[in-house]
């Protein structure tokens, strides 16, 4: 009788065994976390002060757009920020707002 209590605790002691390393593998395997993507905000972005990395620049100083022309812009700066652009026509007076 004694022995089979002993052979008892010990199938229960592997098992548990088993369980636990188990249970470890599923619980530090499915953690992975990318960190290219973080969570949340930047907090550059929230509280860091604001800074022009590079000016406003446009391709070309007059475009025409009646005429199909096109003008890139480009600036930089150190915080992902909402940024409206007004174009407004010398001859018509017509405005075109391009906003992020």
């Amino acid at each position: 009788m004694k022995k089979s209590i002993k052979n008892s605790i010990i199938d229960f002691m592997r098992t548990s065994a088993i369980l636990l390393f188990c249970a470890v593998l599923v619980i530090t395997t499915s953690c992975e976390r990318d960190d290219e993507d973080p969570a949340g905000p930047n907090l550059q972005d929230r509280f860091g002060p604001f800074e022009v990395v590079s000016e406003l620049t446009l391709s070309r100083d007059s475009v025409n757009f009646a005429e199909g022309e096109n003008v890139v812009f480009d600036a930089e700066f150190n915080k992902n920020v909402n940024w409206v652009i007004t174009i407004t026509g010398l001859e018509s007076g017509a405005v075109l707002v391009i906003e992020d």
